[in-house]
């Protein structure tokens, strides 16, 4: 019986144990909303063009950088091509932001916003990787 006892205490020292490994490795996200807009050297006409909310861990170095980047080449190699402009400009990464539920208000705030002059191109398959 003691042997048992003894057995149960250690399993659950190796529980607890794993628990908290497994607690404070755990991975946080921060949220983003990229913004940019349309852009061709002498073409007037380009729209605003706002993606989907992006999740990134939270000790992603340079995230807005990255998402920008990302989103310039995603728009010039999926998009370019079907609205007539050679690429975006202005990019402005809203966030970050703790939780999607912050950042979808904000997207939803600026799709509002330029509803009323513009025409903005929403995307929804955006993605992008945090590169360490």
């Amino acid at each position: 019986m003691k042997t048992f006892e003894n057995f149960a205490f250690i399993l659950a020292i190796i529980l607890v144990s794993l628990l908290l490994v497994v607690f404070k490795f755990r991975t946080s996200y921060k949220y983003y909303v990229p913004v940019a807009w349309e852009h061709q050297q002498g073409k007037t006409g380009g729209q605003p063009v706002i993606t989907n909310v992006v999740k990134l861990p939270s000790d992603c170095p340079a995230a807005n950088a990255q998402i920008t980047n990302d989103l310039y080449d995603y728009y010039k190699g999926s998009l370019s091509k079907k609205r007539g402009f050679t690429g975006l400009h202005k990019a402005a990464i809203k966030g970050p932001f703790d939780k999607a539920d912050q950042a979808n208000k904000i997207r939803s705030a600026l799709i509002r916003e330029f509803d009323d002059e513009w025409n903005p191109l929403l995307v929804t398959d955006f993605a992008t990787f945090c590169d360490h």
